[in-house]
């Protein structure tokens, strides 16, 4: 059970460190992707619902 909570905290972590990574360069991804606003704003749409998933996925595969 330890091992358990371990591996979702570590899990957990890991993806809000990823996700803080991501919204300082909000404001740069129209040039950087060069697409309209709206398109970013669905790609950050995207890696946060991934993340997500991801994590509940690797919470439940045991």
């Amino acid at each position: 059970m330890t091992t358990v909570v371990a591996v979702l905290t570590l899990a957990g972590t890991a993806v809000a460190f990823v996700q803080s990574l991501l919204f300082p360069i909000v404001p740069l991804l129209p040039r950087l992707l060069d697409a309209p606003l709206t398109a970013t704003a669905w790609a950050v749409t995207g890696a946060l619902l991934c993340a997500a998933l991801a994590t509940t996925g690797d919470g439940t595969a045991r």
